[in-house]
């Protein structure tokens, strides 16, 4: 990604000297190439004083904080969270990745009253370079989840509270239970059915899901309805001032009730404060993030395109993308650790040529379906759909265009009932942990 002077994130005024790094498990190279770059700083002002500052450093109050911080996060993830200061308390892990922790958490109240159908989200500090980047980080997570607060759209998670506790951010949502789309995209969620509900298989293969190449493959009907959902959401966000930033089949949730939701805001932003993203998935990236590390609603539309392609191929929709690197692991940006990273040419290649390959990737589509893919997935944010909403609505090649024609072949269906009935055979999810991630 190149490096733009512009892309400058709440107290990037102070340089910050090397006693601010935090140490990230995820990513050493990340850690290394602050080091490096804060050293190469500091030689240039004045090499005989580099040893010095970095004896220094290990003793200064700033690293006493620093510790602190992480040791206070280690505590809280493992659900020490203290009982005088918050009424709830926590229970299972629902899930763990680069941002922090999702626990579940519950609610006593009176005369019998429990809310247990909560999760706390607890950020960790680690991912950042120093605690002043992680300070303005929550301050940009603080507003958007305000935000966010006051959306009142059924496929987007509800977020009650976001609080501070010892400097360590919490936010507190409706927990979703279900699977995310990566789980159901795992040829597991066909099998499952085979065994547990083989009276069902026919039902649901026909109208759902079936085996594809390498993932399971959605029919264009279950795979329409459910990005029809995520642009109602991306509507309301939008329209709200935010961009997600992030989208991918991890952050995308489906319940036993047919329901889809867009959960996980750990990336999203307001449009009036940056243009820079602050995590990425490069899978799902738009081409401008990878290229030029700036994200808009039209980079959204991009990143839910792919997801779309993906369900209805059954298989990745890049192969630039070496096997150990195809993660729904969030990379934190520039904007985040003020650290540039170098883009994957060949990935960037394929993405900007997609929309030319469609026809041969999806032969027996018709043309309204792959000319609103072309827009949702264009080279080029220009060319895309100009929002959300012409996406959804355009009489000619919009998502609805395409739902009509479904019918009018008499194609769609109910597909929240039948959601519900390959739920069913799938039974309850018992590995949160494994099906439910963080950026």
């Amino acid at each position: 990604m190149t490096r733009s002077r512009e892309n400058k994130s709440v107290g990037d005024n102070k340089p910050p000297g090397d006693g601010d790094d935090i140490g990230h498990p995820h990513d050493p190279f990340l850690v290394s190439a602050y080091r490096a770059a804060t050293i190469r700083h500091s030689a240039s002002q004045d090499d005989t004083h580099i040893l010095p500052r970095r004896q220094e450093a290990a003793f200064s109050p700033r690293r006493k904080s620093e510790e602190y911080l992480c040791r206070r996060y280690q505590e809280l993830s493992e659900g020490n969270l203290p009982s005088d200061i918050f009424d709830f308390r926590l229970t299972r892990k629902l899930g763990e990745g680069g941002q922090g922790v999702v626990r579940s958490s519950e609610c006593p109240g009176s005369d019998g009253f429990r809310n247990d159908q909560l999760a706390l989200k607890i950020f960790s500090p680690r991912l950042y370079p120093s605690v002043e980047r992680y300070e303005a980080d929550m301050h940009r997570m603080g507003r958007v989840a305000s935000i966010i607060a006051g959306i009142d759209q059924g496929n987007i998670l509800t977020v009650q509270q976001f609080q501070s506790l010892d400097g360590i951010r919490l936010m507190l949502m409706k927990q979703v239970d279900g699977y995310d789309l990566r789980h159901l995209m795992d040829p597991w969620s066909v099998h499952r059915v085979r065994e547990a509900r083989p009276d069902l298989l026919r039902e649901i293969t026909a109208s759902i899901v079936s085996l594809g190449p390498v993932q399971t493959r959605f029919l264009p009907g279950a795979a329409l309805t459910i990005a029809r959902k995520c642009l109602a959401a991306l509507i309301r966000m939008h329209a709200s001032g935010v961009v997600y930033g992030d989208l991918k089949p991890s952050n995308i949730m489906l319940t036993p009730y047919g329901e889809v939701k867009i959960v996980d805001i750990g990336s999203a932003f307001e449009v009036a404060a940056t243009r820079f993203p602050f995590f990425c998935t490069p899978e799902y990236a738009a081409p401008e993030v990878l290229q030029h590390g700036e994200c808009t609603e039209r980079s959204d539309l991009a990143s839910l395109g792919y997801v779309f392609i993906e369900m209805l191929l059954g298989r990745p929709v890049f192969s630039a993308l070496p096997r150990r690197l195809r993660t729904e692991f969030s990379m934190p940006q520039e904007a985040t650790t003020g650290i540039a990273t170098d883009p994957d040419p060949r990935l960037i290649e394929e993405k900007c040529s997609l929309p030319e390959r469609l026809w041969d990737l999806l032969p027996t589509y018709s043309r309204t379906l792959i000319e609103f893919l072309k827009r949702m997935v264009a080279a080029r944010p220009e060319d895309r759909w100009p929002d959300a909403v012409q996406a959804e609505v355009n009489g000619q090649f919009g998502a609805y265009a395409y739902y009509q024609e479904l019918v009018r072949s008499g194609l769609d269906m109910q597909y929240e009932h039948e959601f519900r009935i390959w739920f069913n055979a799938l039974g309850p999810n018992q590995c949160h942990c494994e099906s439910v991630t963080t950026s």
